[in-house]
């Protein structure tokens, strides 16, 4: 979560910054670099939602029995 608004900062600093001069060349910058934003929150949330491998603990399953790592 703490990541997720990160990147909304990121994007209301960026709509900000074009708001303020909406010359050409400053919205196709401020297009781009919501478009690398966006590019690395999806692959944020592709990483974050990835299952967990076999070998990590969770803390239901560390508390149950011994965890094994490695």
């Amino acid at each position: 979560m703490f990541y997720d608004l990160i990147f909304v900062f990121a994007f209301l600093n960026v709509t900000g910054l074009v708001a303020r001069d909406l010359a050409v060349a400053e919205v196709v910058c401020g297009v781009v670099v919501v478009a690398l934003l966006w590019w690395c929150w999806t692959g944020f949330v592709a990483l974050a939602r990835w299952p967990a491998p076999p070998w990590r603990c969770s803390p239901r399953s560390a508390a149950r029995s011994r965890c094994s790592s490695g």
